[in-house]
């Protein structure tokens, strides 16, 4: 049998047996995003052949730079140190940089 949902002032009017049964029927749902490698836009792997070992730069790419405007629209460089939201974007592309500000690693989210 299974109890419609009531008022906080109602469950005092019920046995212990019904509130209890009250919480454990109700179904509760994960926010968390669905990751399919597949399906995530961007590939790991390529961003970072680009980007290793480089630091980002305002102008041009180079052997040893990459340009800032040749990253994809939705991106973000983390510094050591720095706050970040913990918001997940499967298509943002994270770039991480060491102390001198040479890129280490990259991922989406």
């Amino acid at each position: 049998m299974r109890f419609a949902p009531r008022l906080p002032s109602e469950l005092g009017k019920l046995s212990n047996q019904h509130t209890l049964s009250l919480y454990h029927t109700r179904k509760f749902h994960s926010t968390m995003p669905l990751v399919v490698p597949e399906v995530n836009s961007g590939d790991k792997n390529e961003w970072l052949n680009k980007l290793a070992g480089k630091t980002i730069t305002e102008g041009t790419s180079d052997v040893t730079s990459f340009a800032k405007k040749d990253l994809p629209e939705s991106h973000r460089i983390l510094k050591p140190g720095d706050m970040r939201t913990m918001d997940y974007k499967p298509e943002r592309l994270n770039v991480h940089l060491d102390d001198k500000g040479t890129v280490h690693d990259v991922n989406f989210g």
